[in-house]
């Protein structure tokens, strides 16, 4: 299959860092408004296609060979791309988050429908192998019925980090921090528990240099009856903390910290694999590449691994209603019938 990428940036070194283990997937377009970035990025691409060709305007990377088309641009441009590749005929996997609003997520949805062409978005923690097991232990019910899952975030994003991109910090291009950093964490929430019905959230701003939250605390109300809680911050002194993910059930009780869910503080599952058995499998990071070859099944329908644009709104859904609920300082129970990401300026208490 033929890959084009749209965007250049340091987000897309690590997508062909990834693709060396997917010799299934040739890129033979790149996109970008640095024809300096599209060089640093063609210097990393590791089964380099003959043809292989430079477009400083995405559009037309579109009319090129391609099959598939990757959105790893600023998260405000990721609709309206999506939306051009679809109408190109093109297969689209878009960087989170997929839309800034639940009404473009939708928009786009209907459009690859209508286009008979799959819209995926990248949530490769689902395929790092010690997450995908959890999902595997809940699934076959070795945890029983699942009470209760937390998931926290407590990293650190300096002034300079907001300061190197201009779009980042603002609602219109960058989303808010649940959006651009605590997105996976909740759609593992969502992915492990299923459904939300109700979502109740508050907010926090601290630097005055942004727009979007500094800290948020969600819970929520899954329709299995299961409660879920969510703790992120970006303002963790003096450096990135890490990640958490702590499930309750009847008959287990798993917990992953570390930077990089690396540590497993808890594990007991009455009638699972041995804890050392786990252990072995919190060693394997090879989730990017292991998302790109399930995308390559999905569209030889092969699988229903990969992770649909249907499936994503999920977790961009709960992010909104939470957003929503601290702005109308009530629950909101989903589904969200509209929202987007500016409905939060002038929002700061």
């Amino acid at each position: 299959m033929k890959l084009g990428i749209i965007g250049c940036g340091r987000i897309t070194e690590k997508h062909l860092v990834s693709l060396a283990n997917v010799p299934e997937l040739t890129i033979v377009a790149l996109s970008d408004l640095s024809i300096e970035r599209m060089k640093q990025a063609e210097a990393l691409i590791p089964f380099k296609s003959n043809e292989l060709k430079l477009y400083e305007n995405y559009q037309e990377l579109l009319f090129s060979d391609c099959d598939l088309i990757l959105v790893a641009t600023a998260s405000g441009t990721h609709f309206s791309i999506a939306r051009d590749a679809l109408r190109a005929n093109k297969h689209v996997l878009v960087e989170k988050p997929l839309a800034l609003s639940i009404e473009e997520s939708r928009e786009l949805r209907e459009l690859a429908s209508n286009q008979k062409k799959s819209l995926f978005v990248c949530h490769q923690l689902r395929f790092r192998k010690a997450l995908h097991e959890i999902k595997r232990y809940i699934e076959e019910g070795l945890l029983g019925q699942i009470y209760t899952a937390t998931v926290t975030m407590a990293i650190q994003r300096p002034v300079e980090y907001y300061k190197a991109a201009p779009w980042r910090g603002t609602w219109e291009q960058d989303g808010g921090m649940l959006i651009n950093q605590g997105i996976h964490m909740i759609d593992l929430l969502c992915w492990y528990l299923g459904e939300v019905k109700i979502v109740s959230g508050q907010l926090q701003w601290i630097h005055a240099h942004k727009e979007t939250e500094d800290v948020a605390l969600g819970t929520l109300q899954f329709k299995s009856g299961a409660t879920g809680l969510i703790e992120a911050n970006s303002v963790t002194w003096p450096q990135n903390h890490g990640y958490g993910l702590k499930i309750f059930g009847e008959k287990g009780t798993i917990i992953l910290e570390g930077k990089n869910y690396d540590q497993l503080s808890a594990y007991m599952v009455e009638s699972g694999p041995s804890e050392q058995e786990f252990i072995d499998l919190l060693s394997e990071r090879n989730e990017q590449s292991m998302m790109y070859k399930e995308i390559v099944k999905h569209l030889k329908d092969e699988t229903n691994e990969a992770v649909t644009a249907e499936e994503s709104e999920r977790a961009l859904e709960v992010i909104f209603a939470l957003y929503q609920s601290h702005k109308q300082k009530n629950p909101v129970t989903l589904p969200l019938v509209q929202f987007k990401t500016t409905d939060m300026k002038g929002v700061t208490e």
